[in-house]
């Protein structure tokens, strides 16, 4: 009796095999390419997600500056000054906003300043001091520091309101102007666009008013 039954030949297996290897080439490289697909999007996501904290704790630590004062030395004399001093790539304050302990905390110096980094990006950096006593000068050691933006270039300015029309200052002084700017401007640019952050200062008011903290 002959059977109808019959084995896959040599090359018939040799066939499958290569098939089966082409079709697992195929879904590994789909998932790779997936999943890079999916990593670049979430670290495009994180990037916008902390670059939005970045800006918004910006905001906050400018917009609760303080109207603080302080005594500094000016050669053989000693003068009360307000604790603001702004130029277009940094800006030295007082600010109830802190870095580890939030909002409505105890005040603290702000540096609030640019670094360049090797690769030529800047970066927007925040270091916090201590207020010493008597004369509430920072202390020169370093109590918190983070990084709050990553771009190609960064700029300040300073609103002043006390003329006859409204003016950007490139430069701010609160031991010559005695009082705050009434906002800052801050444009930073990326390589994909130029982004402008308006800040009105809270306390700016109070500053011109005479209200200082001590």
């Amino acid at each position: 009796m002959i059977s109808s039954k019959r084995g896959f030949s040599l090359i018939e297996v040799m066939v499958a095999l290569t098939i089966l290897g082409l079709i697992a080439a195929m879904l590994t490289a789909g998932t790779r390419l997936g999943i890079g697909i999916s990593g670049k999007a979430s670290a495009a996501a994180e990037k916008i997600r902390t670059d939005q904290i970045g800006r918004t704790f910006l905001r906050n630590q400018l917009e609760g500056a303080l109207p603080f004062h302080y005594s500094t030395q000016v050669q053989d004399n000693r003068f009360q000054a307000l604790a603001f001093e702004g130029t277009t790539d940094r800006i030295r304050f007082v600010s109830r906003m802190g870095l580890n302990d939030g909002p409505d905390s105890l005040p603290r110096w702000i540096d609030l300043y640019r670094e360049k980094g090797l690769n030529g990006e800047s970066k927007l950096i925040v270091e916090e001091r201590r207020i010493l006593s008597p004369a509430n000068q920072p202390s020169e050691t370093t109590s918190a520091r983070a990084q709050i933006l990553t771009c190609t270039d960064v700029g300040m300015e300073y609103l002043d309101t006390t003329g006859q029309k409204p003016q950007w200052q490139q430069a701010w002084s609160g031991l010559t102007r005695g009082a705050l700017p009434d906002a800052v401007r801050i444009v930073y640019r990326t390589e994909k666009e130029t982004l402008r952050l308006l800040i009105p200062l809270d306390y700016a008011e109070s500053a011109r008013q005479g209200m200082w903290l001590q």
